[in-house]
């Protein structure tokens, strides 16, 4: 049988698998549709097959029918190989509905004919309570008690008060409740303590007119304020961990040059989430950091917002002249955007993976480092027609000339892939350029000698042609057969 493609199916394991039929997947993209979202998977090709036990016994056509006008039934035949009905999706997904339950194993046979019946123990019970009135849990000290164990205490008092059927003298429980009522009285926080250091001892019969219980609920609570102001003591212990608080973050950055005596200091309006808590508490609110040797460091305001503007320059000869060209800048705003530009054009950085948003300052050195590492695309070639101009736009600097939907960087190559694209183009089309002459084609002549010629020179053109391409394949053999040995 073919492999059904649902998931753990059942007839894929199966010894009787040969007599269940499978279905292909349907080619009506709709209905391949909602297959695909009934069984669950990602892909249904239409080489998958799903078996008729994920489909309902209605949707299933085991029998051919033969049906007279009327309606009458002359004869039905069990189909070899099922078919479904125009329409049908599969519904089935649960093993219980796959297959028949199957029987126990041989050693859980064994454990259930082993078993023993404990029946007696109940009767017993019954029979020892005849002869108890009453008797007391005692819990031993233990070493840390947390306000899980009392809570678990209280629930274990209240279930047997509730189970316990037992009737006490009502005598020995006034006298109990009076002694214990006067003590709690007069001093209630040592009875606290007492309940919540030393041993516990609840009566499983507790009358609901005694006041001890109320004693012990209020003694209860007191205990868990204890517990959890020890907790609170608990928390307040100093550690070294990441703060993530921003109440105090860092707002601040100071930055060195070591080139030039430079020292600037700048806030931001959102703080800094990666920060370090010391052992006294007190969080560092500026950073130091030593810029690279070429890059440059300027504070400057654009509209309302401050900017720090991070320049590398070079030096270029445009007509002979020396010049200085702003090559690379990156722009930090005070709610810690960076924007990277080339000739003072904003680019996208997206494929280099280099951050939008500073998130530490210890990384702003090698995302400078990084940043400067990258290629600059050289632009296409000056020697381009002026009907190439139209698609074309010069930088600021004048120096290049490069396309429209020119990157400015080029990660791998020498050029961005629209510039290298347009060069390649404009090569072949100056190529075309000076292959073209002028041809003066003679097709037929009148003079019947004159024709004869024409036709003779065809004929040969069209023998050096087939000979030039016969050379051509040699060539080509040849020079596999040199590489494989």
């Amino acid at each position: 049988m073919p492999w059904c493609v649902v998931k753990k199916c059942v007839s894929n394991n199966d010894k009787q698998s040969d007599k269940i039929s499978t279905f292909k997947v349907p080619n009506d993209q709709d209905l391949r549709e909602k297959w695909r979202v009934a069984i669950g998977v990602n892909i249904l090709r239409s080489s998958h097959r799903v078996c008729e036990l994920h489909f309902e016994e209605h949707l299933v056509i085991k029998d051919y029918i033969h049906r007279t006008k009327d309606g009458h039934i002359i004869a039905q035949v069990p189909l070899k190989h099922h078919h479904l009905k125009a329409g049908a999706v599969p519904a089935i997904f649960k093993r219980n509905d796959l297959l028949r339950e199957r029987s126990p194993p041989k050693f859980q046979k064994c454990i259930n004919d082993i078993m023993l019946d404990h029946c007696y123990a109940t009767k017993r019970i019954s029979e020892c309570l005849q002869n108890v009135d009453r008797f007391d849990i005692s819990v031993a000290k233990s070493a840390e008690r947390s306000k899980d164990d009392i809570d678990s205490r209280m629930q274990e008092e209240t279930s047997c008060n509730v189970i316990s059927s037992i009737k006490t003298e009502t005598t020995d429980c006034d006298k109990d409740a009076a002694q214990k009522k006067g003590v709690l009285e007069e001093n209630p926080q040592d009875i606290c303590k007492v309940e919540a250091e030393n041993n516990f001892n609840y009566a499983i019969d507790v009358d609901s007119s005694c006041p001890l219980t109320t004693n012990k609920i209020e003694c209860s609570r007191v205990v868990d304020d204890s517990i959890s102001k020890s907790e609170e003591r608990r928390d307040n212990v100093t550690c070294e961990k990441p703060v993530q608080t921003h109440n105090n973050a860092v707002n601040g950055i100071r930055i060195n040059s070591t080139q030039f005596c430079i020292n600037v200091t700048f806030n931001f309006s959102t703080p800094c989430k990666l920060l370090k808590c010391s052992g006294n508490n007190t969080v560092e609110n500026d950073v130091e950091i030593k810029l690279p040797k070429p890059w440059g460091l300027q504070k400057s305001v654009i509209g309302k917002e401050e900017v720090l503007i991070f320049t590398y320059v070079v030096e270029s000869t445009d007509s002979g002249i020396q010049t200085h060209i702003f090559e690379k800048s990156v722009l930090i705003k005070s709610s810690r955007e960076i924007i990277y530009e080339v000739f003072s054009r904003k680019v996208n950085v997206s494929e280099s993976k280099l951050p939008k948003i500073l998130n530490d300052f210890k990384i702003l050195p090698e995302i400078l480092k990084k940043f400067k590492d990258f290629k600059i695309c050289k632009g296409v070639p000056d020697t381009i027609p002026n009907f190439f101009q139209t698609s074309v736009s010069r930088t600021v600097t004048g120096m290049d000339i490069r396309h429209k939907d020119c990157s400015l960087l080029s990660y791998n190559c020498e050029k961005c892939r629209s510039c290298k694209v347009y060069s390649t183009s404009i090569a072949r089309s100056l190529k075309q350029s000076k292959q073209k002459k002028e041809v003066i084609r003679v097709s037929s002549s009148k003079n019947a000698t004159e024709q004869c010629k024409i036709k003779a020179l065809r004929n040969k053109i069209k023998r050096q042609q087939e000979h030039r391409r016969r050379l051509k394949f040699k060539l080509s053999l040849l020079t596999d057969a040199i590489a494989d040995r």
